[in-house]
Formats: C-alpha cells, sequence, structure tokens
C-alpha cells in the first residue's frame, strides 16, 4: 500500500492530465495517451458516439 501510495504522489500531474483528457474524451488511443502525458492538446472533437481513432490509425487509412 505504501507503494502504490508512493507512485501515485509521484505521478500525480500526470493522472490528473490523463483523468480531465478522459472526462472529455471517455477513450483514449495509446497515440492519444502519449500526447496528453507530453501536455499536449489531443486534435480531435470531444466523443459524440464516433469512431476514436488514433492520428497514426487515420495516416495509416490515408496511406491505403
Amino acid at each position: 500500500m505504501s507503494r502504490a501510495s508512493t507512485l501515485l504522489k509521484k505521478h500525480e500531474d500526470e493522472l490528473h492530465k490523463l483523468a480531465e483528457a478522459l472526462v472529455e474524451y471517455e477513450t483514449l488511443s495509446s497515440d492519444e495517451v502519449k500526447e496528453v502525458l507530453a501536455g499536449r492538446k489531443l486534435n480531435r472533437m470531444g466523443n459524440k458516439g464516433e469512431a476514436l481513432k488514433s492520428q497514426s490509425e487515420l495516416e495509416a487509412e490515408k496511406d491505403k
């Protein structure tokens, strides 16, 4: 329990960034998690039932 508490306190800022993004978008791809943790804003609209795809997934679809 002590170790878990220490880890949560150590990464508190990252946890809050992820929590805010999840409240807005509900789900995040791994690319989006990396973007959020890097402090960058996500470039997509909020979750309104649309399919959620990462930027790399969208780019891969363009290349097909």
